[in-house]
């Protein structure tokens, strides 16, 4: 059997057939009831199972990327607020010890800081210069739930005079 053309009249059988053949060889030519007609997709509506999966590969791959940027960028976050606050608890620290300056007794000092909940253990070394009214402080700190890691440590001298400081600490870093 041989397949109708486009329109009815023109088909490889011969362009003379009347029209009630043309519908018939048309009729002839359909699959069967329920099915589409030769040429026409059979696929239906949505997506097939390897275009779903790529799907969700991408996604995955783009989740991934993006978790790894989101907990570097809290890892740094950490960071620079553990920086911030042992740097404000030894501000802390070395104006309490110069205020005290003309009293406070050469040795080792503890203190305990509270910040934004949580707890920093200061340790401060002074000694005196017996000619010179300087007092040299080493100043540590370490987290409290974790004491033998050192945060940060601070090493400067305070000039002071009969009973007060006559300048602010001169903080040299000690890496």
């Amino acid at each position: 059997m041989t397949k109708p053309a486009a329109r009815c009249g023109r088909t490889a059988l011969s362009a003379s057939l009347p029209r009630a053949a043309c519908s018939q060889a048309e009729a002839q030519w359909h699959p069967g009831p329920g099915l589409p007609p030769r040429g026409r997709s059979r696929r239906a509506p949505g997506f097939t199972l390897i275009e779903v999966l790529i799907a969700l590969v991408i996604a995955a791959t783009a989740l991934t990327l993006g978790f790894g940027a989101v907990s570097g960028s809290a890892r740094r976050l950490n960071r620079v607020e553990e920086a911030a606050l042992t740097q404000w608890a030894i501000d802390n620290v070395v104006n309490d010890i110069t205020l005290r300056a003309a009293s406070i007794e050469p040795g080792r000092h503890q203190f305990v800081e509270t910040m934004l909940g949580r707890a920093l253990t200061l340790t401060a070394d002074v000694a005196r210069d017996e000619k010179l009214p300087v007092i040299r402080l080493d100043v540590s700190v370490a987290d409290s739930t974790a004491p033998s890691q050192l945060l940060d440590r601070v090493q400067m001298t305070l000039l002071y005079a009969q009973g007060e400081s006559l300048a602010p600490p001169t903080p040299g870093r000690d890496e």
